[in-house]
């Protein structure tokens, strides 16, 4: 009889245990599910201020422009107003840029055409011909092949967020981009040597990471199944490094 009650006992501990466990887990889902929503409306807000704020803009100043000309034609066809179309090219031509622009940040096109190392390699041209002031070094040191479909471009976004940090924020000097395989593990490094952030560790990317784009970073890197490490601190510089091992990277072929 007491072998029973035991064993009873063990199965409500155990069932308890099971319940806990789900409703954590639901918990955890629930989260999950309210962050992607808002990173989905964060990035909708962006991408209409900036089409707003830039397209929207330009648009409306050729739009203006055009029918000014027109109207002076109209009234004078001799006016000579249909030589000022001319000044319309270069805003046409900074508009048509501006979308360039934010398709890539939408989605790099190459990626899909020509893979993640010929897209990095680009990008960091375009970040140094940009920010000629930083000097910036890398080393991609995979193949094409041994990168996993899925982590192309998580492996891209980290890499735009971080650089964008550094430009914006760190007021550094020189950058160090790395891309390779480490003991078992793929690892993306930028390291800066900039002012730092505050806080000194990935333990306090809540405090530390508002406005810096490290809680994007890290989720991106837990949801694709790696770990995130940030070091830094004031005066100090900033690591980040994502990495992903091999055998889980496989997984998400």
């Amino acid at each position: 009889v007491l072998c029973l009650m035991g064993n009873i006992a063990a199965l409500e501990i155990t069932r308890k245990q099971a319940e806990e466990r789900l409703a954590q887990s639901e918990t955890e889902l629930r989260y999950l599910s309210a962050q992607l929503l808002r990173a989905q409306e964060d990035e909708r807000k962006r991408l209409a201020q900036e089409l707003h704020d830039g397209i929207g803009q330009s648009i409306s100043a050729i739009k203006f422009k055009l029918e000014t000309c027109m109207k002076q034609i109209r009234d004078n066809p001799n006016s000579g107003a249909a030589g000022q179309l001319d000044s319309l090219l270069p805003m046409v031509q900074n508009t048509v840029e501006e979308v360039q622009r934010i398709a890539v940040d939408l989605r790099p096109f190459i990626i899909d055409d020509l893979g993640l190392v010929a897209t990095l390699r680009w990008f960091l041209r375009q970040f140094q011909n940009t920010y000629s002031s930083i000097r910036l070094d890398n080393r991609i040191g995979l193949e094409e092949q041994e990168i996993p479909e899925s982590l192309k471009i998580v492996i891209f976004r980290i890499a735009q967020e971080a650089l964008n940090n550094v430009a914006k924020h760190s007021r550094a000097k020189r950058v160090h981009v790395a891309l390779r395989k480490r003991k078992d593990r793929i690892e993306l490094l930028i390291k800066d040597n900039g002012v730092g952030i505050e806080g000194d560790s990935t333990a306090s990317i809540p405090s530390c990471g508002k406005g810096f784009g490290l809680s994007s970073m890290k989720e991106r890197t837990e949801f694709s199944g790696g770990m995130f490490r940030l070091d830094t601190g004031p005066s100090a510089g900033t690591s980040i490094i994502s990495s992903w091992p091999l055998k889980v990277s496989a997984q998400y072929r």
